[in-house]
């Protein structure tokens, strides 16, 4: 129930930046009106439950110690590309928000990142301090760590990790 849920957020946590682009050219475009402040509520909103997953599901979900046999750094350039070029896609020639432009690439992110362990593309998790690994666990098992240190190798001491999904895990410190 929790993995889901987390899963849920996190991926919708990704629409954020997209957001702040509408709330931003709205207030460019006609200064701070009611629109404009529900979007920035709307992304900030999204921000908070990402820190509250964060924060939270640590204390909610099944914890455990393994040992990390090899580790990965990820970076996440290619989606963060992909996101630069797809935001200016939402306005117009006027510009203006083009808002059945806004909701296809908000689908189309959210199928992506839903169907695909991209989680770690989420810049929400770069702004709150969190770096992502790819690990395989001592039982061979791959997955995905967030963490917020930067890791430097292979830690010699087992690590205390929480799951998040079914293969994405936060290091509990």
């Amino acid at each position: 129930m929790y993995s889901k849920l987390v899963r849920t957020l996190l991926v919708a946590s990704v629409l954020a930046p997209i957001i702040l682009t509408v709330s931003f050219t709205i207030f460019n475009n006609s200064g701070l009106t009611l629109e404009a402040l529900a979007w920035l509520l709307g992304a900030l909103w999204l921000i908070i439950c990402t820190f509250g997953v964060l924060k939270y599901a640590p204390k909610e979900l099944e914890h455990f110690s393994e040992k990390i046999e090899a580790i990965k750094n990820i970076n996440a350039e290619g989606v963060i590309f992909i996101l630069a070029y797809l935001l200016p896609l939402i306005l117009n020639a006027e510009n203006k928000i083009n808002y059945s432009m806004t909701i296809y690439i908000a689908i189309v992110l959210l199928f992506v990142f839903w169907n695909s362990n991209t989680i770690f593309c989420n810049p929400i998790l770069k702004l709150l301090g969190y770096h992502t690994y790819e690990i395989t666990l001592a039982n061979q098992v791959s997955a995905l760590l967030l963490t917020n240190r930067t890791l430097r190798g292979v830690p010699k001491e087992k690590v205390h990790l929480v799951r998040l999904t079914e293969h994405v895990f936060i290091e509990k410190r």
